[in-house]
C-alpha cells in the first residue's frame, strides 16, 4: 500500500465527516487507507465514522491520551509506504495528496513534506513552515517585534514570513495539521514524542527527523485548508493554553538546554513561566480561542 492517512480526532464529529468527504472527493491515484483514532470523544464521532464511512479503520482509545499518543496508535496500525498525519478539521484540495506523494517519490533524501496550509479565510497559515524557535527568535515573536518587521528574515525568522509562500523550501518544521512522512523515517525517529500532550509534537518530530539526516520540506504545490481550533481543543481553552506553553518548556529542555549556559536556562525558564501565567489569566478572562498564532475562519 502506498499511503496511509492517520486522523486523530476528539469531539469533532462534524469536522471529521467533512474531512473524510474531502479525501473521498480528492482521493489519490495510488492505493490508500484511512485510519481514524478517536481520543475518547464524548460525542458521536466514532458512531458517525463507522456508519457513514465503513471503509475507514476506526480505533478508539480507552482513555484520553493526548495528540501524540493518539497519532502513534494510528502510525502503528498503518500499512502504507508513506503516512499522512492529518488533523480532523482540514479540507483536502484537489491534487494535494498526489502532489505530496509525488514529491517524496522524486526526492529520496526528504523524510517529511508538508503542504501550503490555508486558514478558513484563504490566508496562509504561517505555522506550516517554521524555523526552530531559538530564545531570541521566540522573544521577537512573543513581543510582537517580528510582526512589525515581517520581511526581515533576521527578525521574523521563526514563522519565515520573509520567505516566498509559493516557493518550495527546506524548513525545520511543517505543520502537524498535515504532514507526510516516509515509513523508513519511523525506523529511527519512532513517531511522536509522547511527553507532549497537545502541542509541540509536530516541531519535535520534524526536528528529530532532520537530526537523523533527512530533509523536511514545505511544498506549496499541494494545498489544504485547516480551520483550526475546532472540536475538543476549542472547548478546553485554559488547559490548552497551559499545554501550549508546557510544550515550549519540553522542547527547550530537550533540544536546547543541554548545551546552553546556566544564565540562558534561567532566563528562558523564567520567561516561559511568566508568559504561561499571563496567558492563562488572559484566556480565563477573555475566554479566547485556542493558543498560538491566530487561524482566521
Amino acid at each position: 500500500m502506498k499511503l496511509s492517512i492517520v486522523i486523530p480526532t476528539y469531539n469533532a464529529h462534524e469536522w471529521i465527516a467533512q474531512c473524510l468527504d474531502s479525501i473521498r472527493a480528492h482521493r489519490p491515484t495510488a492505493d490508500y487507507e484511512v485510519i481514524a483514532v478517536d481520543d475518547t470523544s464524548s460525542d458521536d464521532t466514532v458512531a458517525i465514522v463507522r456508519d457513514t464511512f465503513p471503509d475507514v479503520r476506526v480505533f478508539s482509545n480507552e482513555k484520553n491520551l493526548g495528540f501524540g499518543r493518539t497519532v502513534n496508535a494510528g502510525l502503528k496500525a498503518s500499512k502504507g509506504e508513506y503516512i499522512l498525519v492529518l488533523n480532523n478539521d482540514t479540507w483536502m484540495h484537489a491534487g494535494a495528496l498526489d502532489a505530496l506523494i509525488g514529491y517524496l517519490d522524486a526526492h529520496p533524501d526528504t523524510g517529511i513534506v508538508g503542504p501550503k496550509v490555508l486558514s478558513g479565510d484563504g490566508s496562509l497559515q504561517q505555522q506550516c513552515r517554521r524555523r526552530i524557535p531559538t530564545p531570541m527568535a521566540a522573544l521577537l515573536y512573543f513581543t510582537g517585534v517580528a510582526k512589525l518587521f515581517p520581511k526581515n528574515p533576521n527578525v521574523a525568522g521563526y514563522l519565515m514570513t520573509a520567505a516566498d509562500e509559493n516557493a518550495t523550501t527546506e524548513v525545520d518544521s511543517v505543520s502537524g495539521a498535515c504532514l507526510l512522512v516516509r515509513r523508513s523515517v519511523l525506523e529511527t525517529v519512532h513517531g511522536f514524542d509522547e511527553d507532549y500532550f497537545l502541542y509541540g509534537e509536530d516541531m519535535d518530530f520534524c526536528w528529530r527527523t532532520k537530526l537523523a539526516g533527512w530533509k523536511v520540506v514545505y511544498y506549496p504545490q499541494a494545498v489544504i485548508t485547516h480551520f483550526g481550533g475546532q472540536g475538543g481543543t476549542g472547548t478546553m481553552r485554559v488547559n490548552a493554553t497551559i499545554e501550549w506553553h508546557r510544550a515550549m518548556w519540553i522542547f527547550y529542555r530537550k533540544h536546547r538546554a543541554p548545551a546552553a549556559g546556566a544564565v540562558e536556562r534561567a532566563l528562558v525558564y523564567t520567561g516561559i513561566a511568566a508568559k504561561t501565567a499571563l496567558a492563562v489569566a488572559i484566556s480565563a478572562v477573555r475566554r479566547s480561542a485556542t493558543p498560538g498564532t491566530a487561524k482566521p475562519q
